[in-house]
């Protein structure tokens, strides 16, 4: 879950180990709720991706008994270059909480990935985003349930290629 444009899809095409740059150039954004299953050799995941635009995260916010009944786990990506919406995501991260409180699926895991931590960026960059990561810690932290357990990971699906020139 997220707001649209945090990479959500992305990750999910990561998660199915689908490396095809044609993959992410034609992913589109969602529209409602997509579901996948993701299957390893011993388990099988059920992962929805939802449609993190304004119109859609207003309906969620109405249905959340029903969208997050039987769930184990909510991975909430925030997208750490889009300061401007920062505080947009925390909002709607609040809300899915204070939710799980008032029903009391306090037992619901909590990820939130910062996403497009691209670790190919210039030294400067990357201390931007560290802070900018450090900064959303603490506001979530702030407005986190204390018996609820919210864990923090910074992420990308990019991986470094380098080209040396020869001589």
């Amino acid at each position: 879950m997220g707001l649209d444009a945090a990479g959500k899809s992305s990750i999910l095409l990561s998660l199915k180990n689908d490396t095809r740059l044609s993959s992410y150039c034609a992913l589109n954004p969602t529209l409602e709720v997509h579901r996948e299953i993701i299957e390893d050799t011993e388990n099988e995941f059920y992962i929805f991706d939802f449609g993190g635009q304004r119109n859609l995260i207003d309906s969620y916010l109405q249905r959340l008994d029903e969208l997050l009944a039987e769930v184990d786990k909510i991975i909430f990506i925030i997208d750490l270059n889009d300061v401007d919406r920062h505080l947009l995501a925390i909002d709607y991260l609040k809300q899915l909480m204070d939710h799980l409180m008032t029903t009391e699926q306090t037992s619901v895991a909590v990820s939130v990935f910062f996403h497009k931590y691209d670790k190919s960026l210039p030294a400067g960059e990357l201390a931007r985003l560290d802070a900018s990561a450090q900064e959303l810690v603490d506001q979530i932290s702030s407005i986190s349930p204390p018996e609820m357990h919210v864990e923090f990971f910074k992420t990308s699906i990019f991986t470094v290629f380098q080209k040396t020139p020869m001589t």
